[in-house]
């Protein structure tokens, strides 16, 4: 037995989603025989194991036959977190709770349009409608809602991260301007104790760089398995990022590191 998930459709359902139609033909209301005929995605003509199951015949749970007219190419019926399963659709002329239509132009006049048919064809039936795209927006609403607050607690975190090390390569460049006023008068250069003040704070980025990166590629890991079809880990974004880190360290410091290289040796000395 291979079980598959089924979808009652009607005659116009394949075109007006405007689903690729691989193999076979779509619903057809001049075909009568529609009514017992059934389109099934890729991934069920995988799992049936035919190289071309159309002709073929399936057989459900209540013994009812359908003939296979058409295979159509794989498409998400269900979020991308789950994995593209076989499916099968059927005509269903019973159920006429639900419409799925395509909008081209104004869509609140066609809303409007819609449900003055709606309301004469279904008069004790009530009328509500969603759009698509807000219903897929829904979907993964969360992962959305969860990028925008990573994004603020990334901002912050760099901004807080920036005002220390500002700190920390301001009090370092006071306590060893008598160091520096030293290696100025025996003649080091202006590009020399910029790299000597500069070099300890890009030391400690680096060596976090390095402690944080197998932490961030596991939890990125472990979210991105959280969806069947997902990008890969590229090594090129944790390069970009330790870059990006060195970058932000050097703009932060460069200031205060600059000022060693104009510091007057007579002036620091003097209170020694």
């Amino acid at each position: 037995m291979i079980l598959f998930h089924t979808q009652g459709v009607d005659y116009d359902y394949i075109e007006t989603m405007k689903i690729e139609v691989l193999t076979g033909r779509s619903f057809s209301k001049t075909s009568p025989g529609d009514t017992l005929s059934a389109i099934i995605n890729e991934e069920a003509m995988k799992v049936l194991g035919f190289e071309n199951p159309v002709g073929e015949y399936l057989t459900s749970g209540d013994d009812q036959k359908y003939q296979i007219i058409g295979i159509v190419k794989n498409f998400h019926f269900k979020s991308v977190h789950d994995k593209i399963e076989p499916l099968l659709l059927y005509i269903d002329n019973e159920d006429l709770s639900n419409m799925l239509v395509r909008i081209e132009g104004n869509a609140e006049e066609a809303v409007k349009s819609i449900e003055t048919e709606w309301k004469a064809a279904n008069p004790d039936q009530l009328f509500s409608y969603s759009f698509m795209n807000e219903d897929f927006d829904n979907l993964y609403r969360s992962e959305s809602q969860t990028g925008t607050i990573f994004q603020y607690f990334s901002v912050l975190a760099i901004v807080i991260s920036c005002l220390g090390l500002f700190g920390l390569a301001a009090y370092t460049v006071e306590q060893k301007s008598k160091e520096y006023g030293i290696r100025k008068v025996f003649g080091a250069s202006v590009g020399q104790l910029f790299y000597l003040a500069s070099s300890e704070f890009l030391f400690l980025v680096i060596l976090a760089f390095v402690i944080s990166v197998p932490i961030a590629w596991y939890w990125m890991k472990q979210w991105l398995d959280g969806f069947a079809y997902h990008v890969e880990l590229s090594w090129l974004v944790f390069v970009t990022s330790g870059l990006l880190a060195v970058i932000i360290a050097l703009m932060t410091v460069s200031f205060q590191a600059g000022k060693v290289g104009m510091i007057n040796p007579a002036k620091t000395l003097r209170s020694e």
